[in-house]
């Protein structure tokens, strides 16, 4: 293994209550009902946009499709400037990222999340860990689970996918590991139940912030 490929949200940090407060500031302004942290939850892994408008199909009100733009770039506006206030690294995160760069195993961030957001977070959520490479969602990649943007992340590091692990929390980022033809590892602690996880055929599941011995174990699969 000489790379571990992570997504961010449910998986290295816990970015629950700033989505879920970005999708609420933009709900307000057309009237809506506030949207739980648990709904907040479900909706997170595809894509600030699709979050968004998922929480107006599911909790109303009904918008005109022509002003969907509009209401995301209310809800971008205020993400913008509040990305990190809530978020913080799950217990173990950075014990595991630093002893990674101990043992000289490249470490990147590969996220739906737009990248000039993703970007703006990385100091004040990691502090003087830095990455190998961090990428979130540009215009020139889909969204995962189009595997193009992991292709990218692995000719930025220098790496063949065979020496590959790629960890989330999410059937997208099964899916993103399955369509690249990395081997992955999927935790359970984050934005996803266990109970959908576990219906994937062949995902390797971890109930806890992995080990660096757990992370080398689910490359060796």
């Amino acid at each position: 293994m000489k790379a571990v490929i992570f997504d961010l949200d449910g998986t290295l940090l816990n970015t629950l209550e700033d989505v879920a407060s970005a999708i609420n500031y933009a709900r307000k302004a057309y009237d809506g009902e506030i949207v739980s942290l648990q709904d907040t939850r479900r909706y997170i892994g595809n894509g600030l946009f699709k979050e968004l408008m998922r929480s107006f199909e599911e909790h109303g009100p009904e918008i005109d499709p022509e002003e969907a733009p509009i209401i995301f770039c209310l809800m971008m506006g205020y993400y913008r400037n509040h990305p990190a206030d809530y978020a913080y690294p799950y217990d173990g995160i950075m014990e595991l990222l630093w002893t990674l760069k101990e043992k000289g195993i490249k470490c990147a961030i590969l996220s739906n999340k737009a990248d000039d957001i993703l970007q703006d977070m990385m100091d004040k959520s990691f502090g003087s860990f830095k990455f190998d490479y961090v990428i979130g969602h540009r215009k020139d990649f889909a969204l995962k689970p189009d595997p193009r943007s992991l292709y990218h992340v692995l000719e930025e590091l220098g790496v063949d996918k065979e020496d590959v692990l790629y960890v989330g929390d999410s059937e997208v980022d099964y899916k993103t590991a399955i369509n690249a033809g990395v081997k992955h590892l999927i935790v359970t602690y984050g934005f996803r139940d266990r109970e959908i996880l576990e219906k994937l055929d062949g995902v390797r599941l971890v109930d806890h912030v992995p080990s660096f011995e757990e992370l080398i174990d689910g490359y060796r699969a």
